[in-house]
Order: C-alpha cells, then sequence, then structure tokens
C-alpha cells in the first residue's frame, strides 16, 4: 500500500531582510539621511509601522519617523521626522512584522554612526544652568530668565565665541516646551535650537512657555531646557546640561454662593465669589479664562439653573466663559422654574482655547428651596 501526501498551497517561507541602508556598523552617516529596509518578498502593509521598524538614539530612544512601503511593498523607508544629532549612535530595529502570508520577519538590530562637520574642533562638555524662577504660570505671556554658566571645554573654561545651541522643544529629553529668547546668534541647523555665544563661559536667555491654561487642573507640565554642543555646521551633537521649568495652570478654585440657597422660582439669584489659585497657591494672572456652568458636567447630578452673565461658549453652550481680575470673579446664578432633585451644583472648570472645558477646579452648591 502507497501513501500519498499532498500540499496544502500555502507559503509557510518566512521572509527575510536582505539589506538595510546605512549598512551595520557605518560610521560617518549623514545626518539627513534615510533608512531603507530591504525585504525578499512582499510585506504585510499593516505590519510596517512605526512599532515593527524603529529609529532609536543611542539604541533605546524612539526616533519620532514615518513608515512607508515602496518597491512592491519590498522596502521599507523610515523618514525621521525631527533631525538626527551629529557624532550619534542610532539603532535600527525590526521586530512583529510579518509578509503577506502573515509568516512573521525574523527580528534584526543594526548601527550605524552619523558625522561630525569637519573642523568642529572639541566641543563644549558641561556647564551649569540656573532657572529663576523655576515655575511659572503658563499662560504665553510669563518668560523665566535661564543662566548657564561654568561653560566648559575639556575641563577648561569655554573661549568667548563658543556656539551653544539651546532649545525648550523635546529633543534630547521630552519637554513641554517654550520659545526661547535673547540675544541670539541665530537659528541652528536644526530649526529646534536656537544658538548663542559664550561670554566669560556664560550665556543667557528667555524661556517663555505656551499657552497651556487648558490643561486640567493641579496637572502642572515641565519644559527642559536643554543646552548643547554644536558642531561647525551648528548641527546639536551632545546635551551638556539642562534646566527644568514648572509650568503651572489653574491650581483650584474656590466658589462661595450668597444667598447658599433660593426658591425654585425661576427668578430668584444668588451671588456667586469665584476665586482661582494656581499650582503654587498664588492667584492666577489677569486675564486667565475660566468656565462655569450649573448644569450636570463635571458633577452628574445638579438640579440646574443658569449663569446669567459671562459669555456662552462657542464649544459648549452649558458652559458660560469669565475672565480673572484680582485672582477671581463675580457671577449670578439664577434658580430654575422648578426644584427638580438635589440641590444646584455651581462648577469651576478650566477651558481650552476654544472654549472647551477639559476639568473641574472647585465647586458649590445652592440649595433650592
Amino acid at each position: 500500500m502507497s501513501r500519498f501526501g499532498t500540499s496544502t498551497g500555502g507559503d509557510d517561507v518566512r521572509p527575510s531582510v536582505v539589506g538595510v541602508s546605512p549598512t551595520d556598523g557605518a560610521t560617518g552617516v549623514s545626518p539627513l539621511t534615510l533608512v531603507l529596509v530591504r525585504l525578499d518578498e512582499p510585506l504585510d502593509p499593516v505590519s510596517a509601522n512605526v512599532s515593527t521598524f524603529r529609529l532609536l538614539l543611542d539604541f533605546y530612544q524612539a526616533v519620532p519617523a514615518d513608515v512607508a512601503l515602496t518597491d512592491g511593498d519590498t522596502t521599507v523607508m523610515i523618514t525621521p521626522a525631527v533631525p538626527l544629532f551629529a557624532g550619534r549612535n542610532y539603532a535600527v530595529r525590526v521586530s512583529g512584522a510579518r509578509d503577506v502570508a502573515r509568516n512573521p520577519l525574523p527580528s534584526i538590530d543594526t548601527f550605524f554612526t552619523t558625522a561630525v562637520s569637519a573642523g568642529s574642533g572639541t566641543l563644549p562638555s558641561s556647564a551649569e544652568v540656573v532657572v529663576n524662577p523655576p515655575s511659572v504660570f503658563a499662560n504665553g505671556e510669563i518668560p523665566t530668565t535661564v543662566a548657564v554658566q561654568n561653560i566648559l571645554i575639556g575641563g577648561t573654561l569655554a573661549p568667548n565665541g563658543t556656539v551653544i545651541g539651546v532649545t525648550g522643544e523635546s529633543a534630547f529629553v521630552g519637554s513641554a516646551g517654550c520659545t526661547i529668547s535673547g540675544n541670539s546668534s541665530g537659528v541652528s541647523i536644526d530649526g529646534r535650537f536656537l544658538l548663542f555665544q559664550t561670554l566669560g563661559a556664560k550665556i543667557n536667555f528667555f524661556c517663555t512657555p505656551a499657552d497651556l491654561t487648558g490643561m486640567e487642573a493641579n496637572s502642572p507640565a515641565t519644559t527642559t531646557v536643554q543646552i548643547a554642543a554644536v558642531d561647525s555646521d551648528t548641527r546639536p551633537v551632545t546635551m551638556i546640561a539642562s534646566g527644568n521649568v514648572t509650568l503651572l495652570g489653574v491650581g483650584n478654585s474656590t466658589v462661595t454662593a450668597d444667598p447658599a440657597s433660593v426658591p425654585a422660582d425661576g427668578t430668584s439669584t444668588s451671588t456667586l465669589s469665584v476665586s482661582v489659585r494656581d499650582g503654587d497657591g498664588n492667584p492666577v494672572p489677569d486675564g486667565t479664562p475660566i468656565g462655569l456652568t450649573a448644569a450636570p458636567l463635571y458633577a452628574r447630578t445638579s438640579a440646574g439653573g443658569s449663569i446669567i452673565d459671562g459669555t456662552t461658549s462657542a464649544a459648549d453652550g452649558r458652559v458660560r466663559l469669565f475672565t480673572t481680575l484680582g485672582g477671581g470673579f463675580v457671577a449670578t446664578y439664577r434658580a430654575p422654574g422648578a426644584r427638580g432633585s438635589g440641590a444646584a451644583v455651581i462648577q469651576v472648570l478650566t477651558i481650552d482655547a476654544q472654549g472647551r472645558p477639559t476639568s473641574i477646579a472647585g465647586a458649590t452648591t445652592v440649595d433650592l428651596s
């Protein structure tokens, strides 16, 4: 008796990587390079993404990038979304991808080093950073002063005219961002960095955070000001120092109602006195936008009524908008025509630039009789 096997005709051959550019171990690679990973058969487009094809700074820090397929889905192109640093080690990591038959692509790591421009010489290696004040209310208007001193090259104070790069954006590390200003000598070839020249091994500048007044109450953010050595092309190489700025928003709010109880007759009112403090407990600056509502928004049960002054938010008609003066404002609550259930809950809200509420900063109740 004979036995015969039949083929299902399925593809069970694993794909493989046949080439990576830059090649593994390459040095002196242009920081403008694109990364190409070439395969011996088409890849499943769903599996070509930033999770399966990664570019890593110093082998661990993910570089933001776009991933696309070309050449009949046999070449993966990784395009960095931010400039690469000069003279740094990068890794190309492939893992978790599959071909069109769902066969797994073996995981690989390759490495390359970017070039430092000719004539760069010995670069600064360390510095000290002082941020004053170390926290600011992030309304887009208040700067903090940053002093960078004792900038050293090989243990010696940097000579006058040494070029230093500065950024408040995410670069070497994550950052909530700020606008750098001051006596700058220009913009780096990496547009995230502004350039300054040393005088007495020091530089000074300002960091002004963006308007973050819409962030959730009592949820400060952090800007990390990064100080960089740059090569002769002004491309950042290494971070030699950094300083943190705490970005404050609305911390909390108190609101009192006078009277605290009104009849539910559709006409009776109560005066609301609202005070608003930042994350350090200080009154917020004049002009800080705040929302107010008696609707069941963050308080899931509220007997309702209305806020009869301020302006109506175009993004949420339940919210009335106010701006602070002297750390607060006064508003008027009007009772509904019927008592309903429970009390009216007056909610003080943080709001974004479009007038949408983002969190509750405080509340009080008005009893309805």
